[in-house]
C-alpha cells in the first residue's frame, strides 16, 4: 500500500476519484487481514468481511470508467455494492474505534431518508430514496458518501503524514528526539517531567496521534517521573497533556494543517504560521506547570549523560526529512509531492547514519518493518473513518443541515460571537470524545465555521477555533483517551489522572479566544506590529499568572496579597485585548504586577532557604 501511495504521489496513476477508491480498498484489506491476525474467532465472519472489501474495490475500479460516464442514472449493481462499501466501513470503524461514530452516520443516513417528517427548522427537504442510495456510495465519480470527497484527506494527505511519522521513528528520528531531551530536562528541576514535555513536542508533530505518542514516549518518560517522585497520577497527566500539544505544534501538526489546507483551500504555509506562537505558549505553560509542580515537591535538577557525537550523528535523521518538508512546501511544491520526498529523505538519511561503523550489520529490521507497519495500521483505520465521515458531512451538505443548524444557533446566540464560540467548543468537545481529532474538527467545521464566518470572523481564524478544542477533548473526561492511555501505562486512577492533565493544560483552553480577539497571535497584525505583538504579550502575561495562581506557587508558597498581584497581571490584559479604545498601559501595568509578585516571591523563597539551612 506504501509503494501504491508513493507511485501515485509522483505519477498521478489515474483519476482522483478512482485513486479513492483503491485506497479505501486496500485499507479494508489491510485492516482485515489485521483483525484475522490477532484473533481466529469469527473467522468466517471476518473472512467474508475481507473477500467483500476486496469484491467491492475491484468492481468499482474496474467499472469505473463506465460508471463515471453516467450522471443521473446510476446501476443498481453500483448502488447495492456502494451500501456493501458503506456497512465495510462502519464495522471496520466499529471495530477501531467504537460505536460513536457509526452510530453518528446512520443517524445521518436516517435524516437523509426521514428528515422530511421531523417538524420545526430542522426538517429536510423531501429527497428521493434513489438519490439518497446513490450518495451513500454508488457515485464513485462524485464527491458525495463513503468514496467522496472527505475520503481525499486520507488519500492525498493524511495518510502519507501519518507513515512518514512511522518511518521517522522507524529509522531513528526518536533516538535524536530523546537525547536532545536529555539535554534539556538536565538544566530544569522538573527533568524527567521536563523531558516528557520536549520529546512530546518533537515527536507529536510527526505522529499525529495523542495515543501513539504517549505509547512512544510515555514508555521512557513515565517510569522515569515515577522515579523521581511524581505520582503516577501527575506522571500519567504530564505525558498526556505534552503528547496532547503535538497536534498543534508546526510545521507538520500532526497531520492537522494539511487536512485543515485539504478542507478548507487555505493555504498550508498560512495555517503553520497562524499556529505557531499559540503551540509555543501551550508548551510553554505545560513546561511551566512541570516545574512549578517539581518545585512544589523541592525535587532538584539530575543530570544526564549525552553522547554528544552520537547526538549529531543522529540528528540528520531527524532534522533533514523536516527541512526537507519544509523547503518544499515553502517553495510552492503540493503537499502529496512534499510528503513523497519527506518520506524517501527519512529513508535514505536513515540508512546514510546506520552504515557508520557496523551499525548497520546491528540494525533491528524487524522493529522496523514493525513500527513502519504499525504507522500503515494506524493510517488505514484514519481511512476508514473519513470515508465513513463522507456519510456524516453529505447527510449535512445534501439536506442543507449545515446552513439550517448554524443559523439555528446563530439564533439562539442572538448574533452574540461569544456565546456562538462557546457553543462551537462545547460541540468540538462532544463530538470528540474517543473519535480522532480530524473527525472532531471536520464534524464542527462543517456546521458551525460558516456561522462563526457569517458574524465576522476570518475564515482561518474560524476553522483554527474548532480545530484546537478538537484537540482537547483528548485530556477532557469522561472519555479522554489521552488520558485513559496515560493512566493506563502510569498505574494511576483515570479521574485522578484526567484532573491533573486539566491543571496542566487547563490555561491553554483559553488561547483560541485569542483568535478571534487577539489576531496577532496567529501573526495576523491587522492592527499594526506594535498592537499585534502587545496582543501575544497579553495572553503570556494572562496565561503564566494563572497558570502560578492555579499552582499557587512560584519560587514558593504564594501569599494573598502575591495572588493579588498576579490577579492583576490577568485582569489587565484582559481590558487590553477587550476594550474598545485599548490602551498600552494595560499591558505595561500588567506586565509589572507580574514581575513585582515573581520578585517578592522569589526573595522570601530565599530567606526560607537561610532559616532552614541555619
Amino acid at each position: 500500500m506504501i509503494i501504491y501511495q508513493l507511485l501515485y504521489m509522483q505519477a498521478y496513476l489515474w483519476e482522483l476519484q478512482k485513486h479513492r477508491v483503491i485506497h479505501l480498498g486496500f485499507a479494508l484489506l489491510i485492516l482485515n487481514l489485521v483483525s484475522l491476525r490477532r484473533s481466529r474467532r469469527g473467522w468466517p465472519f471476518k473472512l467474508s468481511l475481507l473477500a467483500a472489501g476486496v469484491g467491492v474495490t475491484l468492481y468499482f475500479t474496474l467499472q469505473y470508467q463506465t460508471l463515471a460516464k453516467l450522471e443521473a442514472f446510476v446501476p443498481d449493481t453500483a448502488i447495492v455494492l456502494g451500501i456493501v462499501a458503506a456497512l465495510l466501513v462502519s464495522i471496520a470503524t466499529w471495530q477501531q474505534f467504537g460505536a460513536a461514530f457509526p452510530i453518528l452516520a446512520a443517524i445521518s443516513v436516517g435524516y437523509m431518508f426521514f428528515g422530511r417528517y421531523v417538524p420545526g427548522p430542522l426538517s429536510a427537504p423531501p429527497v428521493p430514496f434513489q438519490h439518497v442510495l446513490t450518495w451513500i456510495g454508488g457515485n464513485v465519480a462524485g464527491e458525495s458518501g463513503v468514496y467522496g470527497s472527505i475520503l481525499s484527506l486520507s488519500a492525498n494527505y493524511l495518510f502519507l503524514f501519518i507513515v512518514f511519522g512511522s518511518f521517522l521513528q522507524a529509522f531513528g528520528g526518536l533516538k535524536f528526539i530523546r537525547a536532545a531531551g536529555n539535554i534539556v530536562s538536565s538544566k530544569l528541576r522538573s527533568g524527567p517531567a521536563a523531558l516528557s514535555v520536549i520529546t512530546s513536542a518533537l515527536l507529536g508533530t510527526m505522529t499525529g496521534s495523542t495515543v501513539a505518542n504517549i505509547t512512544i514516549t510515555g514508555s521512557f518518560t513515565i517510569p522515569m517521573m515515577k522515579s523521581a517522585g511524581f505520582k503516577p497520577e501527575q506522571a500519567g497527566a504530564i505525558e498526556a497533556a505534552a503528547s496532547n500539544g503535538g497536534q498543534i505544534l508546526p510545521p507538520v501538526m500532526g497531520a492537522a494543517a494539511f487536512i485543515m489546507a485539504g478542507f478548507t483551500g487555505i493555504p498550508y504555509i498560512s495555517i503553520v504560521k497562524a499556529a505557531a506562537v499559540p503551540a509555543l505558549i501551550y508548551f510553554g505553560l505545560v513546561l511551566l506547570y512541570v516545574q512549578l509542580q517539581a518545585g512544589r515537591m523541592g525535587l532538584q535538577t539530575t543530570p544526564a549523560r549525552v553522547d554528544i557525537k552520537e547526538l549529531l550523528f543522529d540528528a540528520p535523521v531527524f532534522l533533514v526529512p523536516l527541512a526537507v518538508l519544509m523547503v518544499l512546501l515553502v517553495k510552492g511544491y503540493s503537499l502529496m509531492f512534499t510528503g513523497f520526498w519527506a518520506v524517501l529523505s527519512c529513508v535514505i538519511v536513515g540508512l546514510l547514519s546506520s552504515i557508520r561503523g557496523k551499525a548497520i550489520l546491528k540494525w533491528n529490521w524487524r522493529e522496523t518493518r514493525d513500527t513502519i507497519v504499525d504507522g500503515t495500521h494506524m493510517a488505514c483505520s484514519m481511512a476508514v473513518v473519513c470515508g465513513l465521515l463522507g456519510l456524516v458531512v453529505t447527510g449535512i451538505q445534501m439536506t442543507g443541515l449545515a446552513v439550517v443548524l448554524g443559523q439555528v444557533l446563530v439564533d439562539i446566540a442572538g448574533g452574540s460571537l461569544p456565546l456562538l464560540l462557546v457553543f462551537t467548543a462545547v460541540v468540538a468537545l462532544v463530538l470528540g470524545m474517543g473519535l480522532p481529532t480530524a473527525v472532531a474538527y471536520i464534524l464542527t467545521a462543517v456546521v458551525l465555521s460558516p456561522a462563526l464566518i457569517k458574524l465576522g470572523v476570518p475564515p482561518l481564524a474560524a476553522h483554527l477555533f474548532p480545530l484546537f478544542f478538537a484537540v482537547y477533548c483528548h485530556l477532557t473526561p469522561p472519555v479522554a483517551v489521552g488520558a485513559l492511555v496515560a493512566s493506563r501505562m502510569a498505574g494511576a486512577r483515570y479521574w485522578l489522572t484526567c484532573g491533573e492533565a486539566l491543571k496542566a493544560a487547563f490555561v491553554g483552553l483559553l488561547i483560541p479566544v485569542w483568535f478571534i480577539y487577539g489576531p496577532g497571535i496567529n501573526l495576523r497584525f491587522d492592527g499594526g506590529v506594535l498592537m499585534g505583538m502587545a496582543q501575544i504579550l497579553s495572553i503570556v502575561l494572562m496565561a503564566v499568572s494563572l497558570q502560578m495562581i492555579l499552582m499557587r506557587w512560584c519560587a514558593t508558597a504564594v501569599k494573598p496579597y502575591e495572588i493579588a498581584l498576579l490577579s492583576m497581571s490577568v485582569i489587565l490584559p484582559l481590558f487590553f485585548v477587550f476594550s474598545p479604545a485599548p490602551s498600552y498601559l494595560f499591558i505595561v501595568t500588567g506586565a509589572v504586577s507580574l514581575a513585582a509578585a515573581v520578585s517578592l516571591n522569589r526573595r522570601r523563597s530565599v530567606k526560607e532557604q537561610r532559616l532552614a539551612i541555619g
